[in-house]
Protein backbone atom coordinates (compact mmCIF):
# COMPACT_ATOMS: atom_id res chain seq x y z
CA UNK A 1 0.00 0.00 0.00
CA UNK A 2 1.64 3.12 -1.40
CA UNK A 3 1.46 6.55 -0.18
CA UNK A 4 0.43 6.02 3.59
CA UNK A 5 2.15 6.33 6.69
CA UNK A 6 1.43 6.09 10.22
CA UNK A 7 1.86 9.84 10.47
CA UNK A 8 -1.34 10.08 8.02
CA UNK A 9 -3.60 8.05 10.52
CA UNK A 10 -2.62 9.48 13.80
CA UNK A 11 -4.85 11.87 15.22
CA UNK A 12 -3.43 14.95 16.73
CA UNK A 13 -4.43 17.94 19.25
CA UNK A 14 -5.84 20.38 17.84
CA UNK A 15 -3.08 23.14 16.83
CA UNK A 16 -5.37 26.01 17.83
CA UNK A 17 -6.14 25.04 21.02
CA UNK A 18 -3.40 27.14 23.15
CA UNK A 19 -3.97 30.11 21.25
CA UNK A 20 -7.63 29.91 21.93
CA UNK A 21 -6.51 29.14 25.56
CA UNK A 22 -5.14 32.61 25.69
CA UNK A 23 -8.16 34.30 23.94
CA UNK A 24 -10.31 32.56 25.88
CA UNK A 25 -9.35 33.77 29.03
CA UNK A 26 -9.27 37.49 28.26
CA UNK A 27 -12.63 37.60 26.55
CA UNK A 28 -13.95 35.54 29.24
CA UNK A 29 -13.03 38.13 31.89
CA UNK A 30 -14.83 40.95 30.30
CA UNK A 31 -18.20 38.59 29.57
CA UNK A 32 -21.51 40.26 31.93
CA UNK A 33 -22.90 36.25 32.00
CA UNK A 34 -21.86 32.65 31.23
CA UNK A 35 -22.71 31.30 27.46
CA UNK A 36 -25.38 29.02 27.53
CA UNK A 37 -25.02 25.80 25.28
CA UNK A 38 -27.70 23.37 24.80
CA UNK A 39 -26.50 20.14 24.15
CA UNK A 40 -28.76 17.13 22.49
CA UNK A 41 -27.01 14.17 22.42
CA UNK A 42 -27.79 10.03 21.62
CA UNK A 43 -25.75 9.16 24.80
CA UNK A 44 -24.76 10.73 28.01
CA UNK A 45 -21.14 9.43 27.69
CA UNK A 46 -20.83 10.68 23.76
CA UNK A 47 -17.02 11.28 23.43
CA UNK A 48 -18.07 14.57 21.29
CA UNK A 49 -20.12 16.38 24.14
CA UNK A 50 -16.56 15.30 26.11
CA UNK A 51 -14.17 16.83 23.87
CA UNK A 52 -16.47 19.79 23.39
CA UNK A 53 -16.40 20.70 26.88
CA UNK A 54 -13.09 20.11 27.17
CA UNK A 55 -11.90 22.48 24.59
CA UNK A 56 -14.46 25.21 26.16
CA UNK A 57 -13.15 24.80 29.09
CA UNK A 58 -9.93 25.23 28.32
CA UNK A 59 -10.31 28.68 26.96
CA UNK A 60 -11.25 29.81 30.06
CA UNK A 61 -14.52 30.91 29.29
CA UNK A 62 -17.77 30.64 31.31
CA UNK A 63 -20.42 28.10 30.38
CA UNK A 64 -23.50 26.54 31.57
CA UNK A 65 -24.39 23.86 29.91
CA UNK A 66 -28.25 22.15 29.37
CA UNK A 67 -27.61 18.37 28.27
CA UNK A 68 -30.59 16.62 26.86
CA UNK A 69 -29.95 12.99 26.05
CA UNK A 70 -32.32 11.80 23.59
CA UNK A 71 -31.01 8.91 21.35
CA UNK A 72 -33.33 8.34 18.16
CA UNK A 73 -36.65 8.66 20.36
CA UNK A 74 -38.87 11.23 18.05
CA UNK A 75 -40.54 12.36 21.07
CA UNK A 76 -37.52 13.12 22.94
CA UNK A 77 -36.45 15.28 20.24
CA UNK A 78 -38.99 17.03 19.62
CA UNK A 79 -39.33 17.99 23.14
CA UNK A 80 -35.65 19.13 23.39
CA UNK A 81 -36.43 21.47 20.19
CA UNK A 82 -39.45 23.13 22.14
CA UNK A 83 -37.41 23.41 25.06
CA UNK A 84 -34.44 25.33 23.05
CA UNK A 85 -37.23 27.78 21.51
CA UNK A 86 -38.38 28.31 24.95
CA UNK A 87 -34.84 28.84 26.89
CA UNK A 88 -33.35 30.42 23.82
CA UNK A 89 -29.90 29.32 24.47
CA UNK A 90 -26.66 31.35 22.90
CA UNK A 91 -25.88 28.47 21.12
CA UNK A 92 -27.38 24.43 20.33
CA UNK A 93 -24.48 21.19 19.71
CA UNK A 94 -26.63 18.69 18.42
CA UNK A 95 -24.48 15.44 17.23
CA UNK A 96 -24.61 12.37 14.90
CA UNK A 97 -26.96 13.13 11.94
CA UNK A 98 -30.57 11.95 12.91
CA UNK A 99 -30.62 14.38 15.88
CA UNK A 100 -28.76 17.38 13.39
CA UNK A 101 -31.24 16.84 10.95
CA UNK A 102 -34.05 17.37 13.52
CA UNK A 103 -32.51 20.63 14.82
CA UNK A 104 -31.36 21.92 11.51
CA UNK A 105 -34.37 20.70 9.29
CA UNK A 106 -34.22 21.08 5.94
CA UNK A 107 -31.84 22.89 3.55
CA UNK A 108 -34.68 24.82 2.35
CA UNK A 109 -35.86 25.73 5.13
CA UNK A 110 -35.71 30.05 5.52
CA UNK A 111 -35.28 28.88 9.20
CA UNK A 112 -34.26 25.99 11.18
CA UNK A 113 -37.15 24.65 13.54
CA UNK A 114 -34.85 25.95 16.62
CA UNK A 115 -35.19 29.43 15.40
CA UNK A 116 -32.32 31.97 14.85
CA UNK A 117 -30.40 30.22 17.79
CA UNK A 118 -26.57 28.88 16.19
CA UNK A 119 -26.27 25.42 15.95
CA UNK A 120 -23.02 23.22 16.09
CA UNK A 121 -22.85 19.97 14.88
CA UNK A 122 -20.44 17.01 15.36
CA UNK A 123 -19.89 13.92 14.05
CA UNK A 124 -22.26 13.83 11.02
CA UNK A 125 -21.29 11.36 8.03
CA UNK A 126 -21.96 13.92 5.10
CA UNK A 127 -24.19 17.45 6.20
CA UNK A 128 -24.44 17.91 2.31
CA UNK A 129 -26.27 14.56 1.44
CA UNK A 130 -28.52 14.88 4.33
CA UNK A 131 -29.38 18.30 3.78
CA UNK A 132 -28.45 19.61 6.60
CA UNK A 133 -26.33 22.44 4.58
CA UNK A 134 -26.47 22.95 0.99
CA UNK A 135 -22.46 23.06 0.55
CA UNK A 136 -19.77 22.83 3.53
CA UNK A 137 -18.20 26.39 3.17
CA UNK A 138 -20.80 29.57 2.25
CA UNK A 139 -23.11 27.60 4.02
CA UNK A 140 -26.30 30.42 4.10
CA UNK A 141 -27.40 28.84 7.03
CA UNK A 142 -26.79 29.62 11.05
CA UNK A 143 -25.16 26.20 11.04
CA UNK A 144 -21.81 24.64 10.92
CA UNK A 145 -19.90 21.75 12.68
CA UNK A 146 -17.50 18.56 12.25
CA UNK A 147 -17.29 15.51 9.41
CA UNK A 148 -15.86 12.35 10.92
CA UNK A 149 -15.43 9.83 8.43
CA UNK A 150 -12.38 9.29 6.38
CA UNK A 151 -13.31 9.36 2.61
CA UNK A 152 -14.50 6.56 1.45
CA UNK A 153 -11.95 5.50 -1.21
CA UNK A 154 -9.42 5.72 1.31
CA UNK A 155 -11.28 3.06 3.77
CA UNK A 156 -11.79 0.80 0.86
CA UNK A 157 -7.74 1.16 -0.06
CA UNK A 158 -7.19 0.76 3.77
CA UNK A 159 -9.39 -2.84 3.70
CA UNK A 160 -7.76 -3.91 0.81
CA UNK A 161 -4.02 -3.51 2.25
CA UNK A 162 -5.15 -5.98 4.95
CA UNK A 163 -6.36 -8.58 2.23
CA UNK A 164 -7.57 -7.98 -1.64
CA UNK A 165 -11.13 -8.51 -1.91
CA UNK A 166 -13.89 -9.54 -3.91
CA UNK A 167 -16.95 -9.01 -2.29
CA UNK A 168 -17.54 -6.29 0.47
CA UNK A 169 -20.88 -6.60 2.44
CA UNK A 170 -23.30 -3.79 4.58
CA UNK A 171 -25.48 -4.04 7.46
CA UNK A 172 -27.37 -0.46 7.19
CA UNK A 173 -30.30 0.87 8.77
CA UNK A 174 -32.23 2.45 5.92
CA UNK A 175 -33.79 4.67 8.16
CA UNK A 176 -30.85 6.97 8.64
CA UNK A 177 -30.13 9.27 5.35
CA UNK A 178 -26.47 9.35 5.78
CA UNK A 179 -26.48 5.22 5.82
CA UNK A 180 -28.32 5.84 2.66
CA UNK A 181 -25.77 8.23 1.13
CA UNK A 182 -22.99 5.96 2.20
CA UNK A 183 -24.66 2.54 0.38
CA UNK A 184 -25.12 4.62 -2.62
CA UNK A 185 -21.53 5.85 -2.12
CA UNK A 186 -20.17 2.08 -2.14
CA UNK A 187 -22.31 1.27 -4.61
CA UNK A 188 -20.72 3.85 -7.43
CA UNK A 189 -16.62 2.47 -6.00
CA UNK A 190 -17.82 -0.79 -6.84
CA UNK A 191 -18.93 0.08 -10.14
CA UNK A 192 -15.74 1.52 -10.23
CA UNK A 193 -13.24 -0.87 -8.82
CA UNK A 194 -14.81 -3.93 -9.82
CA UNK A 195 -16.00 -5.83 -6.51
CA UNK A 196 -19.36 -6.65 -5.40
CA UNK A 197 -21.54 -5.28 -2.77
CA UNK A 198 -23.67 -7.05 -0.37
CA UNK A 199 -25.86 -4.26 0.89
CA UNK A 200 -28.23 -5.50 3.49
CA UNK A 201 -30.74 -3.03 4.76
CA UNK A 202 -32.25 -4.20 8.33
CA UNK A 203 -36.17 -5.16 7.87
CA UNK A 204 -38.17 -2.92 9.11
CA UNK A 205 -41.85 -3.87 10.92
CA UNK A 206 -44.62 -1.39 11.96
CA UNK A 207 -42.04 1.26 11.48
CA UNK A 208 -39.24 0.30 13.34
CA UNK A 209 -36.05 -1.60 12.47
CA UNK A 210 -36.07 -5.13 13.47
CA UNK A 211 -33.20 -5.55 15.52
CA UNK A 212 -33.54 -9.12 16.42
CA UNK A 213 -32.40 -10.47 12.82
CA UNK A 214 -29.01 -8.34 13.37
CA UNK A 215 -27.45 -11.79 13.66
CA UNK A 216 -28.98 -13.53 10.88
CA UNK A 217 -28.08 -10.44 8.34
CA UNK A 218 -24.87 -11.36 9.78
CA UNK A 219 -25.36 -15.14 8.66
CA UNK A 220 -26.26 -14.51 5.10
CA UNK A 221 -23.44 -12.07 4.08
CA UNK A 222 -21.13 -14.67 5.44
CA UNK A 223 -22.59 -17.33 3.52
CA UNK A 224 -23.00 -14.91 0.12
CA UNK A 225 -19.10 -15.40 0.37
CA UNK A 226 -18.46 -11.83 1.64
CA UNK A 227 -14.65 -10.77 2.41
CA UNK A 228 -15.34 -8.19 4.81
CA UNK A 229 -18.36 -6.95 6.84
CA UNK A 230 -18.49 -2.94 6.82
CA UNK A 231 -19.96 -1.07 9.75
CA UNK A 232 -20.65 2.26 8.98
CA UNK A 233 -21.56 5.31 11.02
CA UNK A 234 -25.08 3.96 11.67
CA UNK A 235 -26.42 4.81 14.75
CA UNK A 236 -28.82 1.86 14.90
CA UNK A 237 -26.03 -0.87 13.42
CA UNK A 238 -22.35 0.02 14.93
CA UNK A 239 -23.46 2.52 17.90
CA UNK A 240 -25.65 0.43 19.63
CA UNK A 241 -25.55 -3.33 18.16
CA UNK A 242 -21.66 -3.44 17.23
CA UNK A 243 -21.08 -5.93 20.13
CA UNK A 244 -24.57 -8.57 18.32
CA UNK A 245 -22.73 -7.81 14.47
CA UNK A 246 -18.84 -8.47 16.00
CA UNK A 247 -19.77 -12.15 18.07
CA UNK A 248 -21.77 -13.10 15.19
CA UNK A 249 -19.25 -12.11 12.33
CA UNK A 250 -16.47 -14.18 14.79
CA UNK A 251 -18.94 -17.05 14.41
CA UNK A 252 -19.29 -17.19 10.89
CA UNK A 253 -15.33 -16.61 10.78
CA UNK A 254 -16.15 -13.12 8.75
CA UNK A 255 -13.34 -10.13 9.29
CA UNK A 256 -15.02 -6.82 10.29
CA UNK A 257 -14.12 -3.25 10.02
CA UNK A 258 -15.79 0.04 10.77
CA UNK A 259 -15.45 3.96 10.13
CA UNK A 260 -16.21 4.75 13.98
CA UNK A 261 -14.37 4.80 16.93
CA UNK A 262 -17.43 3.15 19.07
CA UNK A 263 -17.69 -0.05 17.69
CA UNK A 264 -13.63 -1.08 18.19
CA UNK A 265 -13.45 0.43 21.34
CA UNK A 266 -16.61 -1.56 22.95
CA UNK A 267 -16.84 -4.66 20.58
CA UNK A 268 -14.88 -7.41 18.85
CA UNK A 269 -14.24 -5.62 15.67
CA UNK A 270 -11.07 -6.67 13.51
CA UNK A 271 -10.10 -3.27 12.56
CA UNK A 272 -10.81 0.52 11.45
CA UNK A 273 -9.72 3.62 10.44
CA UNK A 274 -11.49 6.38 13.00
CA UNK A 275 -11.80 9.48 14.11
CA UNK A 276 -11.64 10.05 17.88
CA UNK A 277 -14.83 11.45 18.85
CA UNK A 278 -13.56 13.52 21.73
CA UNK A 279 -11.21 15.07 19.24
CA UNK A 280 -13.55 15.69 16.51
CA UNK A 281 -16.08 17.23 19.45
CA UNK A 282 -13.18 19.23 20.28
CA UNK A 283 -12.85 21.21 16.63
CA UNK A 284 -16.77 21.44 17.06
CA UNK A 285 -15.86 22.96 20.39
CA UNK A 286 -13.43 25.66 18.24
CA UNK A 287 -16.32 26.33 16.23
CA UNK A 288 -18.83 27.26 19.27
CA UNK A 289 -15.92 29.14 20.38
CA UNK A 290 -15.40 31.46 17.09
CA UNK A 291 -19.03 32.25 17.30
CA UNK A 292 -19.64 33.14 21.24
CA UNK A 293 -16.56 34.75 21.86
CA UNK A 294 -14.70 36.00 18.63
CA UNK A 295 -18.41 37.41 17.13
CA UNK A 296 -18.27 35.45 14.10
CA UNK A 297 -21.27 33.93 12.39
CA UNK A 298 -21.82 29.90 12.04
CA UNK A 299 -22.38 30.46 8.52
CA UNK A 300 -18.85 32.10 7.57
CA UNK A 301 -17.66 28.92 9.86
CA UNK A 302 -16.73 25.87 7.01
CA UNK A 303 -17.92 22.72 8.18
CA UNK A 304 -14.80 20.63 8.05
CA UNK A 305 -13.28 17.19 9.13
CA UNK A 306 -10.29 16.22 10.72
CA UNK A 307 -7.37 15.97 8.99
CA UNK A 308 -5.80 12.94 10.16
CA UNK A 309 -7.51 9.33 11.10
CA UNK A 310 -6.18 6.45 13.34
CA UNK A 311 -5.80 3.23 12.11
CA UNK A 312 -6.87 0.87 14.87
CA UNK A 313 -6.71 -2.99 14.60
CA UNK A 314 -7.68 -5.72 17.71
CA UNK A 315 -5.18 -8.14 17.89
CA UNK A 316 -7.14 -10.47 19.77
CA UNK A 317 -9.62 -10.39 16.40
CA UNK A 318 -6.63 -11.30 14.55
CA UNK A 319 -6.20 -14.20 16.30
CA UNK A 320 -9.44 -15.81 17.01
CA UNK A 321 -10.03 -15.60 13.28
CA UNK A 322 -6.53 -16.55 12.11
CA UNK A 323 -6.15 -13.67 10.26
CA UNK A 324 -3.31 -11.68 10.35
CA UNK A 325 -2.04 -8.40 8.94
CA UNK A 326 0.51 -7.53 6.70
CA UNK A 327 3.85 -6.16 8.20
CA UNK A 328 3.27 -2.93 6.64
CA UNK A 329 -0.48 -2.15 7.74
CA UNK A 330 0.81 -3.57 11.47
CA UNK A 331 3.67 -0.97 11.37
CA UNK A 332 0.96 2.07 10.76
CA UNK A 333 -1.75 0.75 13.03
CA UNK A 334 -2.45 1.74 16.57
CA UNK A 335 -2.30 -2.22 18.02
CA UNK A 336 -5.31 -2.98 20.71
CA UNK A 337 -4.07 -6.12 22.67
CA UNK A 338 -7.22 -6.80 25.03
CA UNK A 339 -8.05 -10.34 25.56
CA UNK A 340 -11.85 -10.74 23.56
CA UNK A 341 -13.23 -12.11 27.08
CA UNK A 342 -12.60 -8.43 28.07
CA UNK A 343 -13.84 -6.52 25.64
CA UNK A 344 -16.72 -8.98 25.95
CA UNK A 345 -17.43 -7.92 29.12
CA UNK A 346 -16.84 -4.59 28.44
CA UNK A 347 -19.34 -4.56 25.28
Amino acid sequence: MTGFTRRSFVLTSLAVAGNASLAGRAIASDSPRPRRIFMVLPRADVGDAVGFQAYLDGTGMAVDYTRRVVGTDAAKISAAIEEIRRTKPDLVLSVFTPITQALAGHTGDKETPIGAIPLVFSSVTDPVASEVVPQLSGQGRNITGTRHIAPMATQLKIISSYREFKTLAIIYNSQEANMLATVAEMRKLAAEQGFTLIAKPVPVENGKPREDLLPKLVEQCAKEGADFLYLGPDSLVASKNSPVIAESALAHHLPTFCATELPIKTANILFGLVSRAYNVGGLAGHKAYQILAQGKRAQDIPVETLQRFSLVLRMSVATELKFYPPMLLLKMAEVNTDPLTAVRKTG
